[in-house]
Formats: structure tokens, C-alpha cells, sequence
């Protein structure tokens, strides 16, 4: 019929295949992440040359900038603007930007925690800054991507990225040798505040003041929120004394009286920081945690962010009180009486913790064993309040190991209920050494 009419017959459409489309699925996102990896490699040389890898800072009219490469490749750039007049920041924020026509004096009146116009700084340095950026900046945090690099992620914790970065120089000899440091930066989604940068400031100017001290570890760089620190192989005290209690390890009372000397060293020269017998900062966060075996098995201390720069009043000169936020205290049960209880403190907080610090080489417990937990800690922060101890059991109370005698004569030194009653760093060091000079 449609040849009579003139008309060709059609061919009739064919059904398409069907195309694999699992393939498609699969391969997009392969391909989005090459493209992406190259794109980051491609932007890796200006980012590098353009930004410090470690924050700065800068002041451009009203506002404040913090510019920031974080360690990760694919958000390796952030820009946080803060405005300088905003109040939440009125308080950190004039550390680095003073006013002008301002001294020391002035500006710590406007940061520190005690407002009463009565206190003044004890000394200079407690507002003082030694950053050594062009130092760190030469670091290159990149080369943790390639095998071999100079830096190697190893942890992180809940403020900091820890890197291990191997530095290079060539020693007496002339051949080139290698040291192993720590780096600790802030971790990249932690918001940036003149807090965080004010406690990250006063650790390394603590560090730098006792860098005399070999009980305390040493500071080889600080740049904003990072700080270069010694990497060291023989963990800390906790690990130590973690294994001893649970029965892996035996420490000898000899090795015990060894610590608590070492421990109480690097306490007396945190509160000796000028030499004239006052305490001008306190640690704040003193267990055992925060003593570290350096390379010769000696124990040092560190970690002064949770600390004070203490004060002195401004007509008497004596030493004034400090009382920081209640919410600093929501950790352990260790703490002094009056941090429970949120009164005005000294560095006697210090020295109770030490006390706890006395009982766990004493008795392999650590204070309040099995009521650390959450579901105890309200108990326990009540008992404390109410000046009661921890037990100690009666083979420990009526042992004539010498060691053990000294360090429950040490413990009872540190922790007596009244702060003022409380025996002084330096005090507590010299029972300890004397002890060991008489054993040893």
C-alpha cells in the first residue's frame, strides 16, 4: 500500500541497548579524585610560598586576621576574620595589641584573672613573646606526604596535631646528623581565639624561661599556635606507672624515690622561675601525665598551658590570690579543696597535686581508685571539700622500707586541708633529696 501511494516504507526504530551504567558509577568518583589530587599538587607550590605553615597574624583596619595552612592537602587555606572591638575577645586580644601609650602593667590589668586594680605583674617577662617563626617556617610540613620526609604525622589529641619532624645539621665532625623534634599545632578544626593563643604564649614562655632547668624539657621553636618540642622515645610517667599498677612491670623503691626526686625538682623550678623564692606561675595541671623520660631516664616536666602568671599587689608587693573559671576543674579528682570549691587559690593548688602524685608512688593507686569514673566524681570532689583522704592500707601505713616512710611523709606534706600549711616546692624537694642522699 505504500508503494501505491508513492511512499517508501519506513524502518522501524530499533530498542537502544542498555549501556552499562554501573561503570559510570564507579569510575566518576575515581576520576573526581585524581582530578582533585592533581589540582592539589598543581596549587601545592603556591599555597606553600604564599602562606606560613603555621598561623600569622595581622592587623588590617578594623579587623584581625588569622591566616592558616592546616595539615591536610585538600584544605590546606582558611581565612578567619575577627572583629578586634568584638567583647568575647577584648580580654586575650590586647596581649598582642596593646594600646597606646600603655605599659605592661596597664594591659595586664585588662587580661588577667583577678580584676580588682590592686595587682600588678610580678615581672616583665610573664607579657613577653619570643616567637621564632622564620625558624619553623622552615620546616616543610609537605614532605610528610612523600617516603623519607622530614615530617611524620604521629597523633593527635583533643587540641593538638602532633608531628614528628626531623631536623638536620652538621656536628662537631663536619658529617651531617640528625635530632627528632615534636611539633604541636591546634588542630585544624578548633576555632582560633585570644584564649587558645594566650595559653598556647604563656607555655612557651615558660618553657623559655626554664630552659636552665634540665627537669624541665626544652623548647626549640614557638610560632603562633605551634611549638617545637624535644620527640621523645621513652613515653611519660603515666605509661610507667600505668603498667606497675596493673602488674606488667615491677618498680623498685629505689626507682620509686628516683621519680618523686626528679618530679619535685622540676615543680621547684617552675615555682623558682626568677630565683627569689616566689612562685610567679603555677602549672595548673600537674599529674602524671605531663613528666616525660628525657634521653638520660630523667624525668622533666611540662605542658604549662593550664597555668598562671601569677600577680603581686601593687602597695604591699606580696603575692596575690587568682581564681580561674569553675569550668577549668571538670576533668579529675585529684585537684585541691579550694579549686572544688572555686575560692581565690596560690601555687599551694600545685603542691597538692603533687601530694596525689606522692600517694600513687606510695601505694601503686592512683587517689580515689575506682571512683574516677563520672558516676563517682561528684562524690568524690564532696569528699574532698570535706578534707577527707584517700585510704592507704595498713601494710603500706606500718612499712619500714624507707622509701615508702619518705614518700608517706611526702604525701602528708603536700596535702593538708589549709593551702598555707602546705610545704613549698623548694621544702618538698629538699626532704626528697635529703632522703635520697642518706638511701643512695
Amino acid at each position: 500500500m505504500n508503494d501505491r501511494f508513492g511512499l517508501q516504507p519506513q524502518p522501524q526504530p530499533q530498542p537502544r541497548k542498555a549501556k552499562p551504567r554501573i561503570l559510570w558509577l564507579l569510575a566518576g568518583p575515581l576520576v573526581g579524585g585524581i582530578l582533585t589530587h592533581w589540582w592539589d599538587l598543581i596549587l601545592l607550590d603556591k599555597y606553600y610560598s604564599l602562606d606560613t605553615l603555621f598561623n600569622s597574624h595581622v592587623v588590617d583596619g578594623d579587623f584581625i586576621y588569622f591566616a592558616e595552612v592546616a595539615p591536610k592537602l585538600r584544605r590546606h587555606k582558611r581565612i578567619v576574620g575577627l572583629d578586634e572591638d568584638d567583647s568575647s575577645w577584648s580580654d586575650g586580644i590586647d596581649v598582642w595589641f596593646p594600646k597606646p601609650d600603655e605599659d605592661d602593667n596597664e594591659r595586664y590589668q585588662r587580661h588577667r584573672s583577678e580584676d580588682d586594680g590592686e595587682c600588678i605583674s610580678m615581672h616583665s617577662w610573664q607579657e613577653s613573646s619570643f616567637p621564632s617563626c622564620n625558624l619553623i617556617h622552615e620546616m616543610d610540613f609537605f614532605s610528610k606526604y612523600r617516603p623519607g620526609g622530614d615530617v611524620t604525622h604521629v597523633t593527635h589529641g583533643g587540641f593538638n596535631e602532633l608531628y614528628r619532624y626531623k631536623d638536620r645539621y652538621i656536628n662537631s665532625t663536619g658529617s651531617i646528623a640528625s635530632i627528632s623534634l615534636a611539633v604541636k599545632i591546634l588542630k585544624y578544626e578548633k576555632d582560633y581565639t585570644a584564649h587558645k593563643f594566650g595559653v598556647v604564649r604563656q607555655d612557651a614562655v615558660t618553657l623559655e624561661r626554664l630552659s636552665k632547668s634540665p627537669y624541665i624539657y626544652n623548647l626549640y621553636g614557638y610560632c603562633g599556635f605551634a611549638l617545637v618540642v624535644p620527640f621523645v622515645t621513652g613515653g611519660n610517667l603515666n605509661d610507667k606507672l600505668y603498667d606497675w599498677r596493673h602488674g606488667d612491670i615491677e618498680i623498685s623503691s629505689r626507682e620509686r624515690l628516683q621519680y618523686a626526686v626528679d618530679m619535685a625538682r622540676g615543680l621547684r623550678d617552675l615555682h623558682d622561675i626568677d630565683g627569689d623564692g616566689v612562685p610567679s606561675a603555677t602549672h595548673g595541671d600537674l599529674k602524671e601525665h605531663q613528666y616525660l623520660f628525657g634521653e638520660d631516664g630523667r624525668l622533666q616536666l611540662g605542658d604549662f598551658n593550664k597555668g598562671q602568671f601569677l600577680s603581686k599587689s601593687s602597695t604591699t608587693g606580696k603575692p596575690c590570690t587568682y581564681k580561674p573559671p569553675s569550668t577549668t576543674y571538670n576533668d579529675k579528682v585529684f585537684r585541691s579543696p579550694e579549686e572544688y570549691m572555686n575560692i581565690q587559690q596560690t601555687a599551694a593548688t600545685d603542691i597538692f597535686a603533687f601530694g596525689s602524685l606522692m600517694y600513687y608512688l606510695l601505694t601503686r593507686q592512683r587517689v580515689w581508685e575506682g571512683m574516677t569514673s563520672s558516676k563517682y566524681r561528684d562524690k568524690v570532689r564532696k569528699l574532698i571539700i570535706e578534707g577527707k583522704r584517700p585510704e592507704i592500707k595498713d601494710t603500706i601505713l606500718k612499712s619500714q622500707d624507707p622509701v615508702d616512710v619518705a614518700l608517706k611523709k611526702a604525701y602528708e606534706m603536700c596535702s593538708a586541708y589549709d593551702p598555707e600549711k602546705r610545704v613549698s616546692a623548694k621544702e618538698v624537694a629538699e626532704f626528697l633529696e635529703g632522703v635520697w642522699k642518706q638511701l643512695y
